[in-house]
């Protein structure tokens, strides 16, 4: 019971629940995004594809080392933005706790979002084609048939989506 006291738990459990709060739905709109994209053909996809599902297949450990080094004071990140903003940004990013915690949910989200994207391209798969001809043979607008036909027939995917990244977050 002195865990329930313990005012480091409680700002674990905070920093934990924040983390969540961020970076699953930012993950979850990027990767239905991105699966929209996809579920057309286009040019050029198999290699976008394979970019895009890069990410997912790092390990952990690898991906933390990579953000470790992006992220240190004198690593890529701040040099492109000493670039953008045409002046020195020297931000010790892993040195303070809001920066830190902003540099995990960055790269949280770099690899996690092409899972979401997987789960969410094979849910628009399954989307029957010819209720979205129908819908666009009676003047249904890309928004109205995404929000009347898309959405409803991949509730139970979403939700099957957000509760795998909501629990490997968590852990």
């Amino acid at each position: 019971f002195d865990l329930l006291a313990d005012g480091r738990f409680w700002g674990a459990l905070g920093r934990t629940a924040l983390v969540m709060a961020v970076c699953v739905p930012v993950e979850f709109l990027l990767g239905l995004a991105l699966a929209t994209l996809f579920v057309d053909e286009f040019r050029g996809k198999k290699l976008f594809y394979s970019i895009l599902l890069m990410p997912m297949m790092v390990v952990p450990a690898v991906a933390g080392y990579m953000f470790y080094m992006l992220f240190q004071s004198t690593g890529p990140i701040n040099h492109l933005l000493s670039a953008i903003s045409g002046s020195h940004v020297g931000i010790a990013w892993l040195s303070q706790p809001t920066t830190a915690l902003i540099a995990v949910m960055i790269a949280d989200i770099w690899q996690w979002t092409p899972l979401m994207f997987l789960i969410l391209l094979a849910g628009l798969a399954g989307v029957p084609e010819d209720q979205i001809k129908a819908a666009t043979l009676l003047g249904a607008n890309a928004w109205q048939r995404f929000y009347t036909i898309v959405i409803p027939r991949m509730k139970s995917i979403m939700i099957i989506a957000l509760a795998i990244r909501l629990i490997e977050n968590f852990k």
